[in-house]
């Protein structure tokens, strides 16, 4: 049961990555699966060796099947729920009456 926890920072060292770039990957649901405790990010190395074995590839073309990102419910952007303003812009009155 007993796996080796890895930091950010030395996952990022072992990868030749930065810790922004895992934080962006975790934000994106890209990397390998991380451990939340509290307020700090932890990585299995068994989840990071699983993970570098699913990128393994036996030639360039190959694609990784992406993993559908779940839909919430119709749950609209931020942007889409902004209130309608006139293609002019607000405060901005149009000749056209």
């Amino acid at each position: 049961m007993e796996s080796e926890l890895l930091t950010p920072a030395e996952l990022a060292a072992k990868l030749h990555k930065t810790a922004p770039a895992l934080a962006q990957w975790r934000y994106r649901g890209m990397g390998p699966k991380f451990v939340k405790l509290g307020s700090g990010i932890r990585y299995r190395a068994s989840d990071v060796e699983a993970w570098l074995d699913a990128q393994t590839r036996s030639q360039t073309g190959q694609v990784i099947p992406r993993v559908q990102e779940p839909v919430f419910g119709g749950r609209r952007s931020a942007r889409s729920r902004l209130p309608n303003r006139p293609a002019d812009g607000p405060g901005v009155t149009s000749p056209r009456g």
